[in-house]
C-alpha cells in the first residue's frame, strides 16, 4: 500500500511556467501545470531533479528524448492510448481518429480525447502531438497556448 511518505513532489520553473513533478521512489507518476500541492513529501528528489533537467533540455530545443522512468496509471483503454502516443515521432502529429485506429478502436476518437485529457504525465507522454482531424490544435491540459508553443517548438527543431 502506497503512503504519503512514498510520494514526493516539487515545483520547477520552466519556459512554459511552473511544472510540478510528482514521483514515487522509482518512477514519475504525474506532472501538473502550475504549482500544485500534492499528497506526499514536498521536496525535490534525484528523480524529480533529473526529470526537471530533461524537461528544460526539451523545452529549450536541445533534446528530444526523455529517459526518466514513468509509471502509467489509468484504465486499460487509457494505458493503450498513452502507449500509442509514445510512438508519435518528435515534430509530427496524429489525429484522435488515427490513434483510435492504431489501438484497434476505430470508432473511439472521442474516447481517445477523453483518455488524453487524463494524461497524468504530459509532455513526456506527448499528448500535445494529437490534434483534431477538423483542424486546429484541440484542447490541452496546460491550455491551448502551451500546446501551440510545444508544437511550434517541435516543428522548429525537427
Amino acid at each position: 500500500m502506497k503512503t504519503a511518505n512514498d510520494v514526493s513532489y516539487f515545483t520547477y520553473e520552466t519556459p512554459i511556467g511552473p511544472l510540478t513533478i510528482v514521483c514515487e521512489k522509482d518512477a514519475i507518476i504525474k506532472i501538473d501545470f502550475g504549482e500544485v500541492t500534492e499528497l506526499g513529501i514536498h521536496k525535490p528528489s534525484v528523480l524529480s531533479n533529473q526529470t526537471a533537467n530533461e524537461l528544460l533540455q526539451y523545452l529549450s530545443g536541445k533534446s528530444h528524448i526523455f529517459t526518466v522512468p514513468v509509471r502509467i496509471q489509468g484504465s486499460d483503454f487509457q494505458q493503450l492510448v498513452l502507449q500509442a502516443i509514445q510512438d508519435i515521432p518528435y515534430g509530427q502529429t496524429r489525429t484522435y481518429s488515427a490513434i483510435a485506429k492504431t489501438i484497434g478502436h476505430p470508432n473511439a476518437s472521442r474516447a481517445v480525447g477523453t483518455a488524453l485529457a487524463k494524461n497524468p504525465i504530459p509532455i513526456i507522454l506527448p499528448c500535445h502531438r494529437v490534434i483534431p482531424a477538423s483542424g486546429g490544435v484541440g484542447s490541452y491540459k496546460g491550455g491551448t497556448k502551451i500546446k501551440k508553443w510545444l508544437l511550434n517548438l517541435e516543428h522548429t527543431n525537427s
